[in-house]
């Protein structure tokens, strides 16, 4: 795990780009308002220093015990922190969006953060 950071001074630790996936309505299909993200939001700033969060997207799964298919509209949000901070993240995101499961996974364990000296 590798962060280069070019022309920023900077005591920044081990850390790995990942991206975890939010729900944009509750479970009944009524919109998570957009103030219900930015307290989510606040707190990666709080914990990572930023965050990219991409377009909404359309996905589904199928639950493995049941066999329903549950379509819903995600938006996948990146996030270059430590481990430590991303376990917190993601059982924020749990409780927060009222979620079972949280997909996430890593982007990449190398970064690399330019800026003009």
């Amino acid at each position: 795990m590798k962060t280069e950071i070019h022309g920023l001074a900077t005591s920044e630790g081990d850390k790995t780009l990942f991206a975890f996936s939010r729900p944009v309505c509750w479970n009944d299909g009524t919109p998570i308002f957009q103030s219900h993200h930015d307290v989510f939001d606040a707190m990666l700033l709080n914990l990572a220093g930023g965050y990219t969060a991409l377009p909404v997207a359309d996905g589904c799964w199928r639950d493995p015990e049941t066999g329903i298919v549950y379509k819903e509209r995600m938006q996948e949000v990146r996030v270059l922190c430590t481990g430590e901070n991303r376990a917190k993240i993601i059982r924020e995101a749990l409780t927060h969006y009222q979620q079972e499961a949280i997909f996430w996974y890593v982007v990449s364990d190398y970064t690399v953060i330019e800026a003009k000296e």
